[in-house]
């Protein structure tokens, strides 16, 4: 039972923890989609969130707690027809007052090849390889809905490869791909189709719609469905704008959470963007993103 209880855990969390900065969406499209290495020619990203609980008195905190950071950068080799990525991703949730606490690690590659048909048209097929690392520790504790009569620690390292592909064509983008593809029983196999379009623009006033579906399907736990549509506003090429509504669903239980960001473009190459996402009633997260596209 304690092997299965485990398994649950870890495999489950660590997939709700990589969407946690979803609030960015179009600015973080390469978190989904090894294909989309290069896109952008040079970019590197720096991102981290931190669950509002974090601002009570450690007493008072009555949630789990999430907090994550990720630094990611990717590259065009032209001369190669080729585009690489790299990410290292730390995330952790828990509660000391709940008994349980869990971080993972996880370092990534990215590689794909880069067929380029005109100046507005290519695909992109690739994979990305993953090296996760998952601490679990659990203490007696009977407030959340499982306890264990003493301590208990866990490390499971584990290997997993993404496949994916990209298309653009004219500004409208989409992208497909399977993450935990071989589906081992640590962590879930995701399916994502992501996509954005962004010739909504004149001189003063610029939109991106931008789209996440997702499936996650695990042997131990229920399937999780996941929709995520964003919208991104460039006002007079230095306001940076985002909204965006998280829809997730596993069996009968359902989750909405809504996303506010607000930012600024910094000369021609730097983005800076503070997010809010919350399902309005016990859970709130704030996040900052810097992007630079060099």
């Amino acid at each position: 039972m304690k092997k299965i209880l485990t398994i649950i855990l870890i495999g489950a969390i660590p997939k709700l923890l990589s969407a946690q900065i979803s609030g960015y969406l179009y600015y973080n499209t390469l978190q989904y989609n090894a294909a989309y290495a290069g896109q952008d020619s040079l970019s590197i990203m720096l991102s981290t969130l931190a669950n509002t609980e974090y601002l009570k008195p450690e007493k008072n905190r009555r949630s789990l707690m999430n907090r994550a950071l990720q630094l990611q950068g990717s590259y065009n080799i032209k001369k190669l027809n080729s585009g690489v990525g790299i990410s290292a991703e730390y995330d952790a949730i828990g509660n000391k007052n709940m008994g349980f606490r869990e971080s993972a690690y996880n370092i990534a590659v990215m590689y794909n090849y880069n067929i380029q048909f005109n100046d507005h048209t290519n695909i992109r097929l690739g994979a990305r390889a993953n090296e996760l690392i998952t601490k679990l520790h659990l203490e007696p504790s009977s407030y959340y809905y499982f306890f264990y009569e003493q301590s208990f620690d866990t490390t499971i390292s584990d290997q997993t490869l993404d496949p994916a592909l990209w298309f653009n064509y004219r500004g409208a983008n989409i992208g497909f791909t399977i993450k935990n593809v071989f589906n081992n029983d640590i962590t879930f196999k995701s399916y994502y189709i992501n996509a954005f379009y962004d010739r909504f623009k004149d001189r003063y006033l610029s939109f991106v719609f931008a789209l996440n579906l997702a499936s996650h399907e695990s042997r131990y736990y229920r399937t999780v469905k996941e929709i995520n549509p964003h919208v991104n506003i460039k006002v007079a090429d230095v306001v940076l704008l985002n909204i965006g509504y998280d829809y997730l669903k596993s069996g009968k239980t359902k989750t909405e959470n809504f996303t506010f960001g607000a930012g600024a473009k910094i000369g021609s190459r730097t983005k800076i963007l503070l997010n809010y996402l919350s399902d309005g009633k016990y859970n709130s997260l704030i996040s900052l993103m810097i992007k630079l596209n060099l």
